[in-house]
């Protein structure tokens, strides 16, 4: 299934310093890291699909400690409640170029999964 992505328009990556171990329920990527994007994959026709998924390491990273950290005290379902009460997704915020790319990417992927609109 081919997957690609668009990023988000306030990715940023930031290294960490070598030899840098987190501490446990820590998140293993500096707070002002932004890892999201906009992952399209789709399979070919005659029994194509398309499918779509936002994903933000860093804040994948953050619930993972949270939840480690909730599970210490007993309640890890909290933690996760608690991460997903303003949306049950992830937000991915898009300029008018990522707009575009993604444009384009699902047109390549509905074209690809389900043949071209005649």
């Amino acid at each position: 299934m081919p997957r690609e992505s668009v990023r988000s328009s306030d990715y940023n990556y930031e290294s960490l310093p070598d030899g840098y171990l987190p501490k446990p329920g820590q998140s293993s990527f500096p707070a002002t890291c932004r890892l999201g994007q906009v992952e399209v994959g789709w399979s070919k026709s005659p029994a194509g699909s398309v499918e779509v998924a936002t994903v933000d390491e860093t804040m994948v990273a953050h619930l993972v400690a949270q939840v480690e950290n909730a599970s210490a005290d007993g309640n890890p379902g909290e933690a996760v409640r608690n991460f997903f009460s303003t949306s049950p997704g992830l937000w991915v915020s898009l300029d008018r170029d990522g707009i575009n790319d993604l444009i384009a990417l699902l047109r390549r992927a509905r074209d690809g999964a389900f043949r071209r609109d005649q």
